[in-house]
């Protein structure tokens, strides 16, 4: 099978699109967690957060500014989410 260099940018494309599909239906249902037990889910939000802040590193380097901002503000609020992520005291 021959490929293009538009095959591989097209299939980057769709590949990136269901990577992220999946990580906002993971981070909807962490945020379930959170809402229930905020120490269970504070791993999964920390793990986020690294893997976000690399994907702003990433864009910063290779891409322009919207990907930047937009992977800044995601990282920016799971890091917040990891921060205030702590276990809730038994009589809460």
């Amino acid at each position: 099978v021959e490929r293009s260099y538009w095959d591989f940018y097209f299939g980057s494309g769709w590949t990136i699109t269901v990577f992220l599909l999946t990580v906002a239906a993971v981070i909807w249902v962490v945020g379930r967690i959170a809402a229930e037990a905020p120490g269970l889910a504070r791993p999964a939000v920390g793990a986020l957060s690294i893997g976000f802040g690399a994907v702003t590193v990433v864009c910063g380097l290779y891409f322009v500014t919207a990907p930047i901002v937009n992977s800044a503000a995601i990282t920016i609020c799971l890091v917040g989410a990891w921060a205030t992520c702590h276990s809730v005291p038994s009589g809460a």
